[in-house]
């Protein structure tokens, strides 16, 4: 019977497998408490110049399982340093990898105690 650490290792190296079957050098960060479990660096042109593309990873047993705290923590450290934010892992039982555009937030809905109704 597996764990669930070794479920979410096994996640993690399908993830770097495909990430460096598409060229990125790969780091791992294992039992990672961090905002990335994987980071990856691959060198592209862009414009005509030779830039680094950088990603912070977050890979989850279920994608859809990720929750607000884990999915701002990745995406703000991302932005904090100029790295694509992405969320990876199982998705229908298949191993997906999708960039965070943008902080999770709770709606947050505007109470106008004065008229007793929301806005």
């Amino acid at each position: 019977m597996s764990t669930n650490y070794q479920k979410g290792r096994r996640v993690e190296y399908a993830v770097r497998d495909q990430l460096i079957k598409a060229g990125y050098f790969v780091v791992r960060s294992s039992r990672s408490k961090g905002p990335a479990d994987l980071v990856a660096l691959k060198r592209a042109i862009y414009l005509g110049r030779s830039i680094v593309v950088a990603l912070l990873v977050n890979c989850k047993l279920d994608i859809t399982a990720c929750s607000r705290e884990d999915w701002n923590e990745t995406y703000f450290a991302a932005m904090d340093a100029g790295a694509v934010p992405i969320i990876a892992g199982k998705l229908n039982k298949r191993i997906v990898l999708l960039e965070m555009v943008s902080p999770k937030r709770i709606r947050e809905s505007v109470l106008d105690v004065s008229k007793g109704f929301m806005l």
